[in-house]
């Protein structure tokens, strides 16, 4: 086990067209002013023939913008309401001060939104206005003159239209625009991160590569999905300067056929045998085990673990009650998966004793502890896997990439694939089954 084990994590991110236009309307809504003129401007020397004359312009949202896919891209229809005002007379005219009337009239744009993802991991939009209509027209009139206001509609709004695309755009493009959420994500990943204090329990990740798959668009939603090949591993102790080590930069856009397959992730774990000795220190000592028709009594007073040249587990215990002395129990760690219980087998004893009952051949009391250690030792571990499961999967339930993007997954089963005593500790494989996505918020 001592070999790298790479986890393969799939990642689809799938948005709704329903939700994207949920979130559009719900960061554009409906009286929410797109473009406003800052101040009142001159009119065309046309108009200014027939009265002095200043305009202001708004531009407001009006009802729902309604998205639709066709041929790869994205269509909106976008209502919006036109307010002008307009300024008219000086103190020096007969009508005396400066006064302002109002206009409303009302024009739908129709965008077209082509999209594609960059080296760099930008959504490359290309808006397009493809046509508009208007609805109510603009009609005004100063001391009793109908003004054409044709000019307005055809030299001043409609140039202004494209000048709403960016505002449109961007909120468009923060529902799938993942660079800024994969660098910091690609940052986490290279740190530890720690999943729990006591006893301290830290995720280690050395991410290898990255691929996307293509961009899709349906009519129902578009999705893309990430792979990502990591080494992953659980460990007890804090990992040393790693935080210190410089990171890796986000590597370049990889496109790939990638498909939305379950995410298949091997958790190395190593228990320094201090930690492991400490555990059944706490459990084990002070246990006592009857023996010969409960005539006889031993207890344990010690054990401690440490790793054999043979490449067994060495168990050295001391004992007192009816046996006084130390032993070596060397065995090999078994793990039955279908009762999920961890146990020691192949035991060997070596006993150390120098008060024995007299009753008791030099044969008999060696095997009478090894049966009562062999039948002690064994550690289910059913519910601990369990809890595992339920705790990944809350951590990655709990996680959100923004305000917006949220990810969603499900750790169905852990496994423990492999246990084994080696030099530095116990070396456990633990194999997780599930699946992880990412999605819109609800609106």
């Amino acid at each position: 086990m001592s070999n790298p084990v790479n986890s393969n994590i799939h990642l689809p991110f799938v948005a709704a067209i329903k939700q994207l236009e949920a979130h559009l309307n719900k960061t554009l809504w409906d009286g929410m002013v797109l473009y406003e003129d800052d101040a009142f401007s001159p009119l065309p020397k046309e108009v200014m023939l027939l009265l002095l004359l200043k305009h202001r312009m708004q531009v407001i949202k009006k009802g729902k913008i309604v998205l639709q896919v066709k041929e790869q891209a994205i269509y909106a229809k976008i209502p919006l309401t036109v307010k002008v005002k307009i300024q008219y007379g000086t103190k020096q005219m007969l009508f005396g001060d400066l006064r302002t009337i109002e206009t409303v009239g009302d024009i739908t744009m129709y965008t077209k939104t082509a999209l594609s993802i960059s080296d760099d991991w930008q959504v490359v939009t290309n808006p397009k206005i493809i046509s508009y209509k208007w609805g109510k027209n603009l009609t005004l009139k100063v001391m009793g003159i109908a003004l054409d206001m044709s000019w307005l509609k055809e030299r001043t709004i409609l140039n202004l239209l494209p000048a709403l695309l960016p505002k449109i755009d961007d909120a468009l493009r923060a529902d799938i625009d993942l660079k800024a959420s994969l660098e910091e994500g690609w940052e986490i990943l290279q740190k530890p991160i720690l999943l729990n204090e006591s006893p301290g329990l830290w995720l280690t990740a050395k991410p290898n590569e990255l691929l996307l798959s293509p961009l899709q668009i349906t009519e129902e939603d578009i999705s893309l999905c990430g792979f990502t090949s990591m080494q992953l591993g659980l460990t007890v102790k804090e990992p040393d300067n790693v935080i210190d080590k410089p990171l890796e930069r986000l590597p370049p856009v990889r496109f790939a056929p990638i498909q939305a397959n379950d995410s298949e992730i091997w958790l190395p774990l190593v228990v320094p045998y201090e930690m492991a000795t400490a555990v059944l220190q706490k459990v084990m000592i002070g246990q006592i085990y009857d023996f010969g028709g409960s005539r006889y009594k031993i207890k344990l007073e010690d054990i401690k673990l440490e790793y054999h040249s043979s490449g067994q587990l060495l168990a050295k215990i001391i004992v007192t009650g009816s046996a006084k002395g130390k032993a070596d129990l060397l065995g090999t760690l078994v793990y039955d998966d279908r009762k999920k219980l961890i146990y020691f087998d192949e035991i060997n004893l070596k006993i150390d004793s120098r008060e024995r009952l007299v009753s008791f051949t030099s044969w008999l009391l060696p095997n009478t502890i090894n049966r009562l250690l062999k039948r002690s030792l064994r550690f289910p571990i059913a519910a601990k896997l369990i809890k595992l499961e339920n705790y990944l999967t809350d951590l990655i339930q709990n996680q959100s990439i923004n305000e917006d993007i949220v990810l969603e997954g499900l750790v169905e089963k852990a496994i423990l694939k492999k246990i084994k005593a080696q030099a530095d500790g116990i070396h456990a494989l633990i194999q997780l089954k599930g699946w992880i996505g990412v999605t819109l918020n609800e609106a």
